[in-house]
């Protein structure tokens, strides 16, 4: 979808909240998402030979993530990424860091270049204000050992912890593991690999999956601060 039709789209629906489209804005949208047939025309696609400009993603300060490991003589991270897929070894944009000194950082772009589209509407971030949270999570499922796979199943292990398991969960007390202990949901800093679209890459010995906690930050938007349009 080209940028700035994106743009436009996301505006038009950010005014709209709580009330109806006019007659003006849902004609630009139809010009921006026309109606699906049947059966629906293929795109058509072409090489794009000029340069793809990358979107900021992330900027990340050590001061605020206490287990980010810079190297020295930065204290910021800046992740970017291409707003497209990168088939066959990736079906997910293409991400980028840069290591910088904050103290460094002096000239800066009031308007950044952009590439002139994205492949989906969800590629494009919205600008926000993230709040770090550091939690204490614990492997994947798919990464225990049989051994301790075996103990999570056991709703009498739960019990024996008392009442700070929810009994919702004695049919199959293991998710209660997966869903409230392991691997943490959103946007994190470090912690352990959720493994979502692939099984577990064997992991080394020094990182045996038998109850090893680990330490995320996970960052969450701020709820009093309005996202730009």
């Amino acid at each position: 979808m080209p940028l700035a039709d994106l743009k436009v789209l996301r505006r038009i629906r950010a005014a709209a909240q709580g009330r109806d489209f006019t007659s003006q804005e849902r004609e630009t949208l139809a010009r921006i998402k026309p109606p699906r047939t049947c059966p629906r025309p293929k795109p058509s696609l072409r090489p794009y030979d000029g340069s793809i400009a990358l979107l900021p993603l992330a900027q990340l300060y050590t001061r605020d993530i206490p287990d980010l490991r810079a190297p020295a003589g930065t204290d910021l991270l800046q992740v970017l990424w291409c707003p497209f897929d990168h088939p066959p070894k990736s079906y997910m944009p293409k991400t980028v860091l840069f290591w910088r000194s904050a103290a460094e950082v002096t000239d800066i772009l009031t308007g950044p270049p952009e590439p002139p589209a994205v492949q989906y509407q969800g590629y494009l971030p919205e600008p926000c204000l993230l709040l770090p949270e550091q939690i204490t999570e614990y492997p994947h499922l798919s990464e225990l050992s049989p051994d301790i796979l075996s103990m999570l199943k056991d709703w009498g292990s739960w019990e024996n912890a008392g009442n700070v398991v929810d009994s919702r969960y004695a049919s199959y007390p293991a998710q209660f593991y997966g869903i409230n202990l392991s691997v943490a949901p959103g946007w994190r800093v470090g912690g352990w690999a959720s493994w979502v679209l692939t099984d577990p890459i064997s992991p080394p010995p020094s990182r045996s999956a038998a109850a090893t906690n680990n330490s995320s930050t996970s960052a969450q938007p701020h709820p009093s601060i309005p996202t730009p349009s």
